[in-house]
């Protein structure tokens, strides 16, 4: 069915949709069950709920699918910016689709959720000052959060280093996925996102 359909049988999806679409290189989408991708010829694992193909596919097994799994695929479908392109298509879904589905229920549009993977270390810093932050590693202890991004260096002094193990563009990747896993539990992470895509994005 076309994307059209399908939103208007499921409109609580929609206002994902409507975060996304500025991005999107088509608006004539087609949405499949997911034994169809197979039959089409595209490789469907034993666990695979749902795949996109762009420029205009989408495949569940599942509908609707959840608000997370639909913004996941529709990112895949995403015009990327061109600088990022080395940045594999997971992180991409994995990371944002849990800050889309919040921007959708936010009413958070006209806002650009791949920029966040484009924010300066002094852009991220001036948002984590205003909310009695220093740094993203200060942001890792006010949460209790040790990323991969970063290690744990013990010492006679308190409190233990954070330390970078990669440079600011993997560091900020780590960041962007801690602030959307936590949106369910922690309201300094919407407030962080909502200031970082208000201004920056």
């Amino acid at each position: 069915m076309r994307l059209s359909e399908f939103l208007a049988r499921w409109p609580h999806l929609r206002p994902i949709y409507e975060v996304l679409e500025p991005f999107l290189p088509t608006t004539d989408i087609r949405v499949y069950p997911l034994g169809e991708a197979a039959r089409m010829g595209y490789p469907v694992g034993a666990t695979t709920l749902a795949c996109a193909v762009p420029p205009d596919k989408l495949f569940f097994r599942h509908f609707p699918p959840d608000e997370l799994t639909f913004a996941h695929e529709l990112i895949h479908l995403c015009r990327k910016p061109p600088e990022l392109e080395s940045i594999d298509e997971e992180v991409w879904g994995y990371n944002l689709a849990s800050i889309v589905a919040w921007m959708a229920k936010e009413g958070l549009m006209g806002r650009n959720p791949f920029k966040l993977f484009q924010l300066s270390e002094e852009q991220v810093n001036s948002v984590l000052r205003e909310l009695g932050l220093s740094s993203i590693e200060d942001y890792y202890r006010h949460v209790g959060v040790i990323p991969w991004s970063h290690e744990e260096v013990l010492g006679p002094s308190w409190p233990p280093k954070l330390v970078r193990k990669y440079g600011w563009a993997e560091c900020l990747i780590a960041f962007i996925s801690e602030l959307g896993a936590g949106l369910p539990y922690f309201a300094l992470n919407k407030a962080i996102l909502a200031r970082l895509l208000e201004r920056y994005c």
